[in-house]
């Protein structure tokens, strides 16, 4: 033992406790530790006359100062009387919990996490069990084995039962082989000629959503410069203006009427009235081509023609701009040329 916790028996300091190191106690026997023993203030340097010497008895030993400090501030609290004052507690709006609670979460968050990685662990840790080769011959034989006794068990049944059974088990074969060989054919022959005819149908959408792809409503104005042969044209043209002195032919008219915007209207006469080497070389108003000027000058559209599409689209539709049409005239001309030109590039 190190330390000793001593109560002084006289003097100023009697009854009060210490904790001194043992080699102070005079003459100290650890086994005799209830008697009375000096004890030598041994603390700073040695005085001449030696060190004070006062009486003390021993009440606790420990190998730690700490461990008998602890035990010295029970003993005073015991010895001290308790307060009648009630405990004052502190009011929780001035206490600062913040940081306590963002602790608390943190803690929280960590044990949640500690967990979830333990049962990863846990799982991870389960070995599944390792089949060697020859088990799993062994389970294949077994299995193969369990073929054959239902098959055999299937056959004896089938050979010893009745005719009535033997003959519907037959007529359920060949309904099953019939319907066998007809899925064959049908994915042979018929998927593939079906297969087919659907590439060859997305292939003529792609083409055709191509010819229009600056304008959503040129779906029928590939029809108008050549119709379909399903759909003849009508010999009899048909006038644009009230004094027959414009006339397209009833196809286009007819597609014309029946496009549901104002713009697409005039798209349409528009190739229906001008012929497309002809809008090749025109504009609207013509002029000078204002990206390359040393390009062919543009020829200005017939005024008569574009005077007689112009009022039968505001005709129709009352409500169209002027301004609009005439934009979509010229966005529908810059289309063509586009197209003429990316087909001399494939070329």
């Amino acid at each position: 033992m190190k330390f000793a916790l001593v109560s002084w028996s006289k003097g100023k300091d009697k009854d009060a406790l210490s904790v001194v190191p043992v080699n102070w106690i005079v003459d100290f026997d650890p086994k005799d530790s209830n008697k009375e023993y000096l004890i030598e203030c041994g603390s700073g340097k040695r005085p001449w006359n030696g060190w004070l010497v006062e009486q003390a008895h021993i009440l606790q030993l420990a190998e730690k100062e700490s461990t008998l400090k602890t035990a010295e501030q029970k003993l005073l609290q015991e010895g001290t009387p308790k307060s009648k004052k009630r405990k004052r507690v502190p009011n929780k709006f001035f206490l600062d919990t913040q940081e306590e609670t963002v602790e608390q979460v943190g803690k929280k968050k960590n044990y949640k996490v500690k967990a979830a990685r333990q049962s990863e662990l846990e799982v991870l840790s389960r070995e599944e069990p390792n089949l060697s080769p020859v088990d799993t011959s062994e389970a294949l034989e077994e299995e193969n084995r369990a073929l054959r006794e239902e098959n055999k068990i299937l056959w004896d049944q089938l050979s010893g039962g009745s005719p009535a059974g033997s003959k519907d088990l037959e007529t359920q074969v060949k309904a099953l082989n019939k319907e066998n060989t007809r899925l064959r054919n049908m994915a042979v022959k018929e998927i593939p000629s079906l297969l087919l005819a659907v590439k060859t149908l997305i292939s003529n959408k792609i083409t055709s959503s191509s010819l229009s792809s600056y304008g959503g409503e040129s779906e029928y104005e590939a029809s108008v410069a050549l119709p379909s042969p399903h759909q003849p044209t009508s010999p009899k043209p048909t006038s644009v203006r009230d004094d027959d002195s414009t006339r397209v032919s009833s196809h286009c008219w007819e597609t014309a009427k029946a496009q549901p915007t104002a713009n697409g209207m005039a798209r349409t006469l528009l190739l229906g009235l001008f012929s497309t080497d002809v809008l090749l070389k025109s504009n609207l108003t013509g002029g000078v081509n204002k990206v390359d000027p040393s390009a062919e000058r543009r020829q200005p559209l017939d005024p008569k023609k574009l005077k007689a599409l112009l009022d039968a689209v505001v005709q129709h539709y009352p409500g169209a701009k002027l301004p609009d049409i005439r934009t979509a005239i010229n966005k529908r001309i810059y289309e063509l040329r586009h197209q003429q030109k990316k087909k001399s590039m494939d070329s």
